[in-house]
Protein backbone atom coordinates (compact mmCIF):
# COMPACT_ATOMS: atom_id res chain seq x y z
CA UNK A 1 0.00 0.00 0.00
CA UNK A 2 1.48 3.26 -1.08
CA UNK A 3 0.03 6.79 1.22
CA UNK A 4 0.54 10.24 0.01
CA UNK A 5 -1.07 13.07 1.81
CA UNK A 6 -0.15 16.99 1.69
CA UNK A 7 0.22 18.29 5.29
CA UNK A 8 -1.68 21.28 6.70
CA UNK A 9 -1.15 22.71 9.79
CA UNK A 10 -0.77 18.77 11.27
CA UNK A 11 2.18 16.32 10.19
CA UNK A 12 3.13 12.54 11.57
CA UNK A 13 6.22 10.76 10.86
CA UNK A 14 6.52 7.64 9.13
CA UNK A 15 5.91 5.12 11.83
CA UNK A 16 2.76 6.77 12.58
CA UNK A 17 1.56 6.25 9.27
CA UNK A 18 2.22 2.53 8.98
CA UNK A 19 0.71 1.82 12.32
CA UNK A 20 -2.14 3.63 11.11
CA UNK A 21 -2.47 1.64 8.17
CA UNK A 22 -1.54 -1.86 10.53
CA UNK A 23 -4.34 -0.65 12.70
CA UNK A 24 -6.85 -1.34 10.16
CA UNK A 25 -5.27 -3.84 8.23
CA UNK A 26 -5.69 -6.29 11.39
CA UNK A 27 -9.24 -6.42 9.98
CA UNK A 28 -11.32 -8.40 8.39
CA UNK A 29 -12.39 -6.61 5.24
CA UNK A 30 -11.47 -6.04 1.57
CA UNK A 31 -8.77 -3.98 0.30
CA UNK A 32 -11.77 -0.99 -1.06
CA UNK A 33 -12.81 -0.62 2.64
CA UNK A 34 -9.38 -0.57 4.31
CA UNK A 35 -7.76 1.94 1.34
CA UNK A 36 -11.27 4.17 2.59
CA UNK A 37 -10.68 3.96 6.41
CA UNK A 38 -6.93 4.77 6.02
CA UNK A 39 -7.81 8.04 4.15
CA UNK A 40 -10.67 9.02 6.50
CA UNK A 41 -8.36 8.41 9.05
CA UNK A 42 -5.50 10.81 7.42
CA UNK A 43 -8.29 13.47 6.79
CA UNK A 44 -10.14 13.51 10.00
CA UNK A 45 -6.81 13.77 12.52
CA UNK A 46 -4.71 15.64 10.75
CA UNK A 47 -6.91 17.80 8.54
CA UNK A 48 -4.32 17.71 5.15
CA UNK A 49 -4.76 19.45 2.25
CA UNK A 50 -4.83 15.82 0.30
CA UNK A 51 -4.79 12.53 0.78
CA UNK A 52 -3.68 9.75 -1.96
CA UNK A 53 -3.52 5.90 -1.08
CA UNK A 54 -2.56 3.25 -3.75
CA UNK A 55 -1.73 -0.65 -2.91
CA UNK A 56 0.77 -1.68 -5.99
CA UNK A 57 -1.06 -5.29 -6.82
CA UNK A 58 -4.49 -4.68 -6.28
CA UNK A 59 -5.04 -1.34 -7.10
CA UNK A 60 -6.92 0.89 -4.95
CA UNK A 61 -7.28 4.67 -4.66
CA UNK A 62 -8.88 7.17 -2.03
CA UNK A 63 -8.55 10.60 -3.20
CA UNK A 64 -9.22 13.86 -0.93
CA UNK A 65 -8.39 16.89 -1.00
CA UNK A 66 -5.97 18.26 -3.26
CA UNK A 67 -5.64 15.38 -4.82
CA UNK A 68 -8.99 14.76 -5.85
CA UNK A 69 -9.51 18.26 -7.17
CA UNK A 70 -5.97 19.08 -8.55
CA UNK A 71 -4.76 16.99 -11.58
CA UNK A 72 -1.35 18.31 -11.38
CA UNK A 73 -0.46 17.31 -7.63
CA UNK A 74 -2.19 14.04 -8.11
CA UNK A 75 -0.19 13.64 -10.95
CA UNK A 76 3.18 14.24 -8.78
CA UNK A 77 2.13 12.15 -6.53
CA UNK A 78 2.02 9.00 -8.86
CA UNK A 79 4.88 9.97 -10.46
CA UNK A 80 6.90 9.19 -7.19
CA UNK A 81 5.35 5.96 -7.02
CA UNK A 82 7.02 4.81 -9.74
CA UNK A 83 6.33 3.55 -13.42
CA UNK A 84 3.47 1.39 -12.64
CA UNK A 85 1.75 3.91 -11.34
CA UNK A 86 -0.37 4.62 -14.27
CA UNK A 87 -3.50 7.95 -14.05
CA UNK A 88 -7.20 7.64 -14.78
CA UNK A 89 -9.50 10.15 -13.50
Amino acid sequence: MHVAYLPGERIIGLSEIARLVNLFARRFQVQERLTEQVADALVELLQPKGVQIQHSNTTTRALRGIYATDAQARQEALAMLGPLTTLRP
